[in-house]
């Protein structure tokens, strides 16, 4: 826990065996997206374009959790392979060897804004999430250099992770001209790990694209 409590309060522990774990599930898949979007970000390095959307909040059952990107236009024709997938996955493991914490941070908007001033995506998000308080505080999560605009709650570090894997990247209809990339991950914590062939049948299901208004994957998938 990395929020500072302000005011008295009550505070229940919530784990993965409680008997409705719902919260836990949701605080668990919103930081692998955080993480996902983190990897996929610094994976292009400076020399394509990379703009972060948002990470849909999308029910567990649907099978993945994913984060939208818009990448660099010269990348509209780059279809990520296995190798590509592999490499983000290991990425994502350097994250959970790491076991970074998964800090809060409430900030005026005008902060907000100076920290994601190249992101037109953020800044539509962040005004937004402003406009929602008379202080226009904004509500911002960082691990360890990034920071992104997502809500919480989330899991308390990476080390919390344990099987992960970036599985799939769809193309989806973008804002305009640009092409919107639904990236998509699986992950079970280090207290539910599964079996191999368990794993294998999951990750398989991960890759089918995930939408925010459905209980399944779809059937339709696109490049992945």
């Amino acid at each position: 826990m990395y929020k500072p409590l302000t005011k008295s309060c009550e505070i229940k522990f919530l784990t993965f065996k409680d008997h409705d774990p719902g919260e836990v599930n949701k605080a668990y898949w919103r930081s692998c997206a955080m993480m996902m979007g983190c990897v996929v970000e610094r994976a292009f390095k400076d020399e394509y374009v990379v703009s972060l959307v948002r990470a849909p909040e999308v029910p567990v059952i649907a099978g993945a959790f994913c984060y939208d990107v818009v990448l660099d236009q010269r990348l509209d024709e780059w279809v990520p392979t296995k190798e590509n997938l592999r490499s983000l996955t290991k990425d994502a493991h350097v994250l959970i060897y790491k076991d970074l914490p998964f800090e809060t941070l409430e900030v005026d908007a005008k902060v907000a804004l100076e920290i994601f001033q190249h992101n037109k995506y953020k800044i539509d998000l962040i005004e937004e999430k402003a406009s929602q308080n008379p202080e226009r505080i904004v509500t911002l999560h960082r691990l360890g250099d990034f920071i992104d605009v997502t809500e919480g709650p989330l899991i308390p570090r990476t080390s919390v992770c344990f099987q992960f894997a970036v599985s799939a990247a769809h193309g989806l209809p973008g804002p305009g001209s640009s092409l919107v990339r639904r990236f998509q991950g699986l992950s079970l914590p280090v207290h539910l790990r599964a079996h191999v062939t368990i794993w294998n049948k999951l990750l398989e299901r991960s890759q089918k694209l995930v939408t925010e208004d459905q209980n399944k994957p779809t059937e339709e998938s696109s490049s992945t």
